[in-house]
């Protein structure tokens, strides 16, 4: 499944109620945006990239997981920066702005470890290191 990946325009309401750096998945009804996010505020999880971020709120979006990191938002309060594919565990950014802007969100340069899942990450480290992986 393919779901949109958001970020809050600075400013905005949105913006004051999402953590800085949450993945962020929606969908449009009518001209509000249902938004799940996922900043990873409650647990330590130093070692998760925004790609598993943006999965777990993914997850949650996609089993209308009952959540406090959810929102019905006016849509103008976000942009669309990319697409979240989870059968692949990648974020793919619509383009340089998208890229610049998701910079200015995580507060530093995006490198391509932030559009991968962990998963994702281990299961190439694991082929470049055992030659006979699948």
């Amino acid at each position: 499944m393919k779901l949109a990946v958001y970020l809050p325009r600075p400013g905005t309401l949105a913006a004051v109620i999402i953590d800085a750096g949450s993945g962020v998945i929606g969908a449009r009804e009518g001209d509000r945006l249902l938004a799940d996010y996922e900043g990873a505020r409650y647990s330590f999880q130093s070692s998760w990239s925004y790609a598993d971020r943006v999965m777990h709120a993914a997850k949650r979006h996609a089993s209308n997981y009952p959540t406090i990191a959810r929102g019905l938002f006016p849509a103008e309060e976000f942009e669309e920066i990319g697409v979240y594919d989870d059968q692949l565990g990648t974020v793919t950014l619509a383009g340089p702005e998208a890229e610049e802007r998701l910079k200015e969100w995580l507060g530093r340069p995006v490198g391509e470890a932030d559009l991968l899942t962990s998963e994702l990450r281990h299961e190439r480290r694991r082929r470049m290191t055992d030659p006979g992986a699948k």
